[in-house]
């Protein structure tokens, strides 16, 4: 059995061939279609998720309090001190 990343070239092919078949028109028309078809670029996605989970943690999380950890935490010096 082959691994699926040979496999992939040969399922797109037969997928692009029986579209091509279907709508009676080239398979040069067909690959030129789908390379124009939009695919959300990596920030575009992340962007649509964090869209999503807002309000996630609406009532877990008192939001006054994480920002008085949170400067409280930047006080802390993690630094070691250099030896002399």
């Amino acid at each position: 059995m082959k691994p699926i990343i040979c496999r992939l070239p040969e399922e797109l092919y037969e997928k692009l061939r029986k579209r091509a078949f279907e709508e009676k028109v080239s398979m040069a028309e067909i690959i030129r279609r789908a390379l124009e078809e939009r695919v959300p670029s990596g920030t575009e996605r992340t962007t649509e998720s964090l869209k999503n989970s807002f309000g996630g943690w609406k009532g877990l999380v008192d939001a006054e309090e994480l920002k008085k950890n949170i400067y409280k935490d930047r006080l802390v010096s993690t630094r070691l001190k250099p030896k002399l």
